[in-house]
This record gives structure tokens, sequence and C-alpha cells, in this order.
């Protein structure tokens, strides 16, 4: 494959956690170091049980305006903010499903990098494996256009799904 592509991933969702403790809030409940999320940073988590069995999986991210924004599973997305709701006692934060207003797509193939540069989106290399390319978090309806504005061709997921499996 040559030159950089892209596909959308409608079955990922995004959960905004916002606020003064944001990065604290987080730090004790999932299983990586929020404190090594940074703008284009972002680490791999999950949340686990207090037994240590898996619930969720998700990204990480900095999104600016002191929020970090979960990309995870959308069939688990309700769930999850719900979850992390019932931890919040008195820590300053928000837990918003932000599934709706929020889309999830995927930059991969050479010169995927450029997605790193994409203004009015988040973005961040997978960091399980850097040729898994850079996801990218954009509004509802405006990552297919931010991505072929800078010269990204709309990619089949199966393309994807077998770089993501080799």
């Amino acid at each position: 494959m040559t030159g950089p592509t892209f596909c959308l991933l409608p079955h990922r969702s995004v959960i905004a956690v916002s606020g003064a403790d944001r990065v604290e809030f987080l730090q004790g409940l999932i299983s990586n170091d929020t404190t090594k999320v940074a703008p284009g940073q972002a680490i791999w988590a999950a949340l686990l049980t207090p037994q240590g069995r898996f619930l969720n999986d998700m990204f990480v991210a900095d999104s600016g305006n002191d929020t970090l924004v979960l990309e995870t599973e959308r069939d688990r997305a309700a769930a999850l903010a719900k979850k992390l709701s019932l931890y919040k006692l008195r820590s300053k934060v928000a837990v918003e499903d932000r599934g709706a207003a929020l889309e999830v797509a995927v930059a991969f193939g050479e010169g995927a990098v450029k997605a790193l540069e994409l203004d009015g989106a988040v973005s961040f290399v997978d960091p399980r494996l850097d040729v898994l390319g850079v996801r990218v978090i954009a509004t509802t309806g405006q990552a297919r256009a931010l991505l072929a504005a800078h010269g990204f061709a709309e990619a089949p997921f199966a393309n994807y799904e077998s770089l993501r499996l080799s």
C-alpha cells in the first residue's frame, strides 16, 4: 500500500474526562500512567475490577482545555462512562459520553504521521505499535473531510484490519 490512507472506525466511541483532577482521578483507576499523557502522546490502558478482571480497554489522549479523551469500544462506552462517574466522589472531574458528538478514524500507511498536524482534531500515534498508524478524533462528520483535505485516501476497514492483525 502506498501513500497515506485512512478509514473511519464507527465501532469506536469517545468519553471525555475534564476538570482539575482529571489526571489524578484516572491515575487511581486505570492500568497505565496518566502522567505520560501529553498533546500528541497517548497511552493505552485498561479498567480492571478489584480482582484484576478486564472491563474496558482505552486510549487516553489530551484534547486540551483540561480534558482527557478516552477512545473505547462503542458498545461499552456508556457502561464505562457510568462506571467512571460512580468513582468521582469529591474529585473535581466531569465524565461525559461524547460518542454522538465525536468520531474516530485511523490514518495508516506511508506518510500517516501527517495526520498529527490536523487542526480541529485530536490525533496521536497508536501507543501499542507505531505501524498501526495515527488515531484521529474529530467532530462527527469532520474526520473524512479533514483527512481528505490533507491528501489521505479513504480505504476499506479491511485494509486496516489486515495491518492490525499482521
